[in-house]
């Protein structure tokens, strides 16, 4: 994400997007990229530590109010790290909830009261959100082949775009098959096969 944004700066910059784009030389560029990650990862942290404290003050097994203060605080401060690492800070927003999310799994797991209420929530939350994403992201796209800027070779741009992705997503399953293959759930290539061709479902 931190690359795309940086990047992409550049490229807007590059073919004369000026407001959208942003110039900066090698340096700046690598100074840009771990000030958004670092500090993402540093607001991450700190959120992660705030979030153990709310849930240790939440423990209380036999109290399903404090339960559901707990599925609160955990939204919550996903998207307060998020707000005031990409807003604020200036920062990678995703990284920041990202690393809150690794930090309070490690070191705070035991003391969620009641992990089915937990996982249900956020699986739901997750389907709901995925939804609302894809419906926007159809609704603009909508909006964008409406349009007089939009002609018949954007199409065959998009269905290049199209193969290469794919492309590219069987060159990283597959290159990285002989270690998947031998960690964790040890996946087999017809997985590796389905996952490549199956891509975003």
């Amino acid at each position: 994400m931190v690359f795309f944004y940086v990047f992409g700066g550049l490229f807007l910059h590059e073919v004369g997007i000026v407001a959208l784009g942003e110039d900066s030389t090698i340096g700046e560029a690598f100074a840009l990229f771990f000030r958004m990650a670092g500090g993402g990862a540093g607001i991450g942290l700190a959120f992660a530590l705030a979030l153990r404290f709310i849930l240790y003050k939440l423990d209380r097994r036999q109290d399903k109010a404090e339960t559901v203060l707990q599925v609160t605080a955990t939204v919550t401060i996903a998207y307060l790290s998020f707000f005031v690492s990409e807003v604020v800070a200036g920062c990678s927003g995703v990284i920041a909830v990202v690393t809150t999310g690794v930090f309070t799994k490690a070191f705070a797991a035991g003391l969620i009261s009641d992990w089915t209420v937990m996982d249900s929530f956020w699986s739901l939350l997750e389907h709901l959100l995925n939804t609302v994403i894809f419906a926007l992201g159809g609704t603009v796209f909508g909006s964008i082949i409406t349009r007089d800027t939009w002609h018949a070779r954007d199409w065959g741009y998009l269905f290049v775009l199209f193969i290469l992705v794919n492309i590219i997503r069987f060159i990283c399953l597959f290159g990285s098959f002989p270690l998947t293959s031998r960690i964790g759930l040890k996946t087999t290539w017809k997985e590796t096969l389905f996952a490549s061709a199956g891509g975003l479902r």
